[in-house]
């Protein structure tokens, strides 16, 4: 299957359509699509104020009503011979969404290199002629998700329960018990990820996670990574003080996120969209 979804249309793109949450790892989506330079469709999503929860509306879209979600249409020219142009492609998880677009579009657009070198001069074929840029590089796109997010969703939900969302007279126990859970499970847990993270900023030889340079696995980890550090900076005494301190290449290495590009022409765009950028829910 072409980048066009038939074999007569190869320099055309499908159009794509981004089913945005505000305060979500869509976000994460929108600069992928920014480094790859492909032109993309916006829907909106807001969470609902109460419960911060995704709106039901997103179950039209895919029967687990979350997000992100990238819907994929064909060309209007890519209808020939072989018939009627295939039904559009909808995309969830995270993860998949981006080796699904790296795959399909990353070489096509002059992007080959946000996916590392995947073997070894030689050892094409390998069971262990992979790189280890590479090797890295896939297990980071399922640890993004697989590992590390869940402990800033349990995070989230545990700094609820002794916030207004509860009411007064439980707030003061719910908030003990979560002051409890938080420092004897999350905090632990995330000094293993954050310990984990800074060597291997320390072994990449480079100021990205797997070398010098951009790869989708730093643009997908971005998300849990800034919510991460956000959420636990407050949450211990941190060996040096802070945890920009005890975890110096860490720290250096979000600034550097934060200051690329796409990052930057991902913000604009939802600006421009809705007026304002929020990245994190709090």
């Amino acid at each position: 299957m072409s980048l066009t979804f038939t074999r007569n249309a190869i320099m055309s793109l499908p159009k794509i359509k981004v089913y945005w949450l505000e305060k979500s790892r869509a976000q994460s989506i929108l600069w992928l699509l920014e480094e790859l330079k492909l032109p993309y469709e916006l829907d909106v999503f807001k969470r609902d104020p109460t419960t911060s929860l995704a709106p039901k509306d997103l179950l039209k879209i895919h029967p687990l009503g979350k997000s992100p979600l990238v819907e994929l249409r064909p060309a209007e020219t890519t209808a020939d011979a072989d018939g009627p142009a295939p039904p559009p492609l909808v995309l969830a998880e995270s993860g998949y969404i981006f080796q699904f677009l790296t795959t399909h579009f990353a070489a096509h657009q002059g992007k080959a290199d946000l996916i590392p070198q995947r073997w070894a001069e030689g050892h094409e074929g390998d069971v262990f002629g992979e790189t280890e840029a590479y090797r890295r590089y896939e297990y980071l796109l399922h640890y993004a998700e697989g590992s590390l997010m869940p402990y800033i969703v349990m995070s989230l939900i545990l700094g609820r329960m002794g916030s207004s969302a509860v009411p007064f007279p439980i707030r003061p126990i719910t908030g003990m018990v979560a002051g409890r859970v938080s420092q004897s499970y999350i905090v632990p847990n995330m000094k293993r990820h954050f310990a984990m993270l800074e060597g291997m900023l320390s072994s990449s030889g480079g100021r990205f996670i797997t070398g010098n340079s951009l790869t989708a696995a730093d643009i997908l980890l971005s998300f849990p990574l800034f919510a991460a550090m956000e959420r636990c900076a407050s949450l211990e005494q941190w060996e040096k003080g802070s945890l920009e301190a005890t975890y110096p290449l860490l720290a250096k290495y979000a600034d550097a996120l934060k200051s690329q590009p796409g990052y930057e022409a991902s913000k604009e765009r939802i600006k421009k969209e809705t007026g304002e950028f929020q990245d994190l829910l709090r």
